[in-house]
């Protein structure tokens, strides 16, 4: 197999998208790299871009003649803006790095795949975290939680995500507990699309879909006629997480479990985030490197209507 690149002495430019390079290179690497030849391989997350690193990194390859390095700058990720990658003949000279880089940079702790081992990452937060309230609130949605899939069957219940920073959070917790439960089984989930919309939320929620593997269903109409036509097309639903937090309109009229009344089609709201702060969501979604839409670090507070949301000056 051939592969278009720049080569001077030992540096090699490959062209396109260097994650899909990278797959290519695992997936190919035996026939591709044939050798008896054995290294260990680590990556490290910076907090500063690459060009204000850049005496450092210089100092850190002399340091390591023995290792080869990468470094990969970042202009969307919200937790760091350089990955430093390096390959070492052995696990001593790995840790070695990692803890030259530590000693000189200003090292991210993050976490590429937020998505896999959800529930005990969740439980380690919990477990380091020196704030009671946050861990009161923390622990009573997962009680929430397991409470809502006591009461229903898997079929029975249906995530109401919009790509919000809440309904994020109730996702990631409501994910976390179901795929322990449920393996192989996909969560509903219900997306109420208004009419107008930012473009960068709605493609934050066709990757949410993906990576949470989620049976989504999108429903452009009122909450009100969104749940009629959900209930409509799957009769199997009796309840609906809601990502809702006390401050929001109508949430002084509900508690963790509360059944829709009036006119309103008839649903249970499940409520597990309901008393978190905001300082709770931004401390979970930092502190387990779940992804958002950048619109928050551009100053938004709330992703509403583009026509009348605007971000904080």
């Amino acid at each position: 197999m051939l592969y278009p690149l720049v080569s001077v002495e030992n540096v090699y430019i490959f062209p396109g998208i260097p994650q899909l390079l990278e797959r290519a290179f695992r997936n190919l690497g035996e026939n591709l790299f044939k050798s008896e030849f054995k290294f260990v391989s680590g990556e490290s997350y910076i907090a500063l871009d690459e060009l204000s690193l850049t005496n450092r990194i210089n100092k850190l390859v002399s340091s390591f003649p023995d290792s080869s390095f990468g470094s990969y700058p970042s202009m969307v990720n919200q937790f760091y803006k350089t990955r430093l990658t390096f390959d070492s003949p052995s696990e001593e000279e790995v840790d070695s790095i990692r803890d030259h880089i530590a000693n000189n940079m200003p090292v991210v702790d993050f976490d590429r795949l937020p998505q896999e081992n959800t529930m005990q990452k969740i439980k380690c937060l919990l477990e380091k975290s020196e704030d009671p309230v946050f861990k009161k609130n923390l622990s009573e949605s997962l009680n929430v939680i397991k409470e809502c899939f006591e009461r229903y069957k898997p079929e029975e219940v249906s995530v109401c995500y919009n790509g919000g920073k809440d309904c994020i959070v109730m996702l990631h917790l409501v994910y976390a507990y179901f795929k322990e439960a449920y393996p192989g089984v996909k969560l509903k989930s219900l997306y109420i699309r208004e009419t107008n919309t930012f473009a960068e939320v709605d493609t934050f929620i066709t990757e949410s879909i993906i990576k949470y593997d989620l049976d989504n269903k999108t429903i452009s109409h009122p909450m009100k006629s969104a749940l009629k036509q959900l209930l409509d097309e799957d009769s199997a639903i009796k309840a609906t997480v809601l990502g809702t937090r006390d401050g929001d309109p109508g949430a002084q009229y509900q508690d963790s479990f509360s059944p829709t009344d009036g006119d309103w089609p008839k649903i249970m709201r499940v409520n597990p985030i309901l008393p978190w702060r905001y300082k709770d969501v931004w401390t979970f979604l930092r502190g387990l490197s779940v992804p958002y839409p950048s619109l928050y670090d551009q100053g938004y507070t709330s992703l509403g209507n583009p026509g009348n949301t605007q971000p904080n000056p």
